[in-house]
């Protein structure tokens, strides 16, 4: 459980801030592929948006607005039906159809799932150093998904900006147990509930 949530979210707020100055600069030089440590930067910078805005999501900390937001992702279907896990890149791109893919929404959380339980992760780039990372993970394994970098640096700073300014407990009557609580990036007025 997260008690003080704004540590992590300034933290999250660094991280695509210092992944975004590392990719301008990349795409201003004449490499044509990441260095190492870029790759790093990358895999570093999913993993801990991933499980921060996971672990925010489940102490609460962030609105329900945020939390309905969804992503979009392109899937690439299985070759085979059996799966097995790819161990590089090359087994990534041959068990995977790229010539088929389609569109898909993926909620905030199912996406810091898949990031977090990924089993075949990759960052790739392309001619034009846009990069995108794929991945998929042991539930997910049907498809291979991607996600363009930049919008998930355009979430990680979403989650950092997001606050929660109000919340209302709805509880079982019978029991008095809390059953929901809403939480609204919002002020209600005072005629209206969150």
């Amino acid at each position: 459980m997260v008690d003080n949530s704004w540590p992590w979210k300034r933290d999250l707020f660094h991280e695509a801030q210092d992944l975004e100055k590392r990719l301008g600069r990349f795409r201003a030089s004449r490499r044509t592929e990441p260095s190492e440590s870029l790759y790093y930067r990358i895999e570093r910078f999913a993993f801990l948006f991933a499980f921060i805005t996971r672990k925010l999501l489940d102490s609460k900390k962030l609105s329900q607005e945020l939390e309905s937001t969804s992503v979009t992702v392109r899937a690439y279907p299985r070759r085979t039906r059996r799966y097995r896990r790819a161990d590089n890149e090359h087994e990534i791109m041959e068990r995977y159809v790229f010539s088929t893919s389609s569109s898909k929404n993926v909620s905030v959380r199912r996406l810091c799932d898949m990031l977090v339980h990924s089993e075949e992760f990759m960052p790739a780039i392309y001619e034009d150093k846009v990069i995108s990372l794929y991945f998929n993970s042991d539930r997910t394994a049907e498809y291979l998904y991607e996600c363009g970098l930049t919008d998930l640096i355009t979430l990680a700073r979403e989650v950092s900006r997001d606050d929660v300014v109000a919340m209302r407990w709805i509880r079982d009557p019978k029991t008095g147990k809390d059953i929901h609580v809403l939480r609204s990036r919002k002020i209600p007025s005072d005629d209206t509930h969150v």
